[in-house]
């Protein structure tokens, strides 16, 4: 049977062990958050690239200085 002292550290280890699990899902839903901005980002800049092909270059606008 455990005395108080190891009860004690058994419980400062199982809070611990539950504090690192928690911060590893922190950290992986944050990651997954990312990747997913990531993806749209990507995604748009793309379609705002296949816009700028499809323009003429009389629709530009430039100005000159």
């Amino acid at each position: 049977m455990f005395n108080h002292e190891e009860t004690e550290r058994a419980k400062v280890l199982h809070l611990n062990a539950f504090k690192e699990c928690w911060m590893d899902s922190t950290l992986l839903k944050s990651l997954d958050a990312q990747r997913i901005e990531t993806k749209r980002l990507t995604q748009e800049a793309e379609r705002i690239a296949q816009e700028a092909i499809v323009m003429h270059q009389d629709d530009v606008i430039m100005l000159d200085y």
